[in-house]
């Protein structure tokens, strides 16, 4: 019969067919796996396609929600002095800046895996570049972590322009040319973001912290920009990622169109003051049950956790809203002293 025949067929043939499968198999894995081959005169960097050799400000091509193009400032006669941390971005950002005219002048833009500073953009991580600013003659300054997804800026005056507005000011490019568009940020963001979207008449989202928590947020709500309030920029129109570059070509052209300098630029930018500070934790629980009820002793419920251990796991909700208020008081501080 025909069965037996096939089944014979399967039998004499058994180790050809598993070499056929499993060569299929091989050949669809390996497709999966090679990235796409470029074309020899492109490169994709970033969420950006640039040419090797551009030869004009029209050869850097950037797309908006609406498919207009960036508007393409013209940075001649303006000098901009970059920090790349010796890291990724150590070619590209200067480039970006020569080709739409500027003079660059690098420090720490040698990709030798040796950061120079502490490579989170705080202020008081960026001194070196605010001190060659203030001593020097320069429109303002850029400076990169070292993997090139948070940007911070430096005015003119060598004032740090602050992580925070990075954000801010990309955003605020994007959302005043497409009005009503939602937003969104991290609960580790200022509401600066959130004033800006709802001026422009838009709603703005609020996520968890971390760059995946505001992605999916983003997702959801369909948000044309966000990030996080540490100098990373999320613009979908080129990739679900922060992005340095990204963030910094949208601040250029908010300059560009206004024709202000930065510091001018944070003068018109809602103005919050967020403080954040790390705090060391060493599991022992007694140790803070003892700080916050120094710090409160007014508060019933501390007290009672103090003299009864067994209601210890009832305490990590209650001690993120005692270091709530505990920061909330250091910042009053700050803010009252200045």
């Amino acid at each position: 019969p025909l069965h037996s025949c096939l089944v014979m067929t399967v039998k004499k043939n058994l180790l050809l067919i598993v070499i056929f499968i499993v060569t299929v198999l091989a050949l669809f894995i390996n497709k999966l796996t090679t990235p796409r081959v470029l074309s020899s005169n492109e490169l994709l960097i970033n969420g950006l396609f640039l040419y090797e050799k551009p030869k004009e400000i029209s050869d850097f091509t950037f797309f908006t929600a609406n498919g207009t193009e960036f508007k393409k400032s013209d940075l001649k006669g303006k000098t901009i002095l970059v920090d790349a941390a010796n890291g990724a971005n150590y070619k590209i950002t200067p480039m970006l800046l020569e080709e739409l005219g500027a003079e660059v002048i690098r420090i720490n833009c040698v990709p030798d895996g040796k950061f120079n500073h502490n490579p989170e953009p705080l202020p008081e991580n960026i001194t070196e570049i605010c001190s060659e600013i203030k001593n020097g003659t320069f429109d303002f300054g850029v400076v990169v972590d070292p993997d090139a997804d948070r940007l911070c800026l430096v005015d003119e005056n060598g004032i740090p322009f602050g992580e925070e507005y990075t954000l801010v000011a990309a955003a605020e490019y994007v959302l005043s040319h497409n009005k009503g568009s939602s937003s969104c940020s991290n609960l580790s963001s200022s509401l600066a973001l959130k004033k800006i979207t709802e001026g422009y008449g838009g709603k703005h989202y609020s996520s968890a912290v971390g760059e995946i928590n505001v992605v999916e947020k983003m997702k959801e709500n369909n948000c044309l920009v966000g990030g996080e309030g540490n100098g990373g920029v999320i613009y979908p129109q080129t990739h679900y990622g922060r992005d340095s570059l990204i963030g910094l070509a949208l601040i250029i052209s908010l300059l560009g169109e206004k024709n202000i300098s930065l510091s001018q630029l944070k003068k018109q930018l809602p103005e919050y003051h967020i403080f954040k500070q790390k705090m060391s934790y060493s599991k022992e629980l007694s140790k803070v049950i003892s700080t916050f009820k120094s710090l409160y002793p007014k508060d019933q419920t501390l007290q009672h956790l103090h003299h009864r251990q067994k209601g210890i796991h009832i305490l990590p909700i209650y001690l993120v809203v005692l270091t709530f208020r505990f920061l909330m008081h250091q910042l009053w501080k700050v803010v009252h002293h200045n």
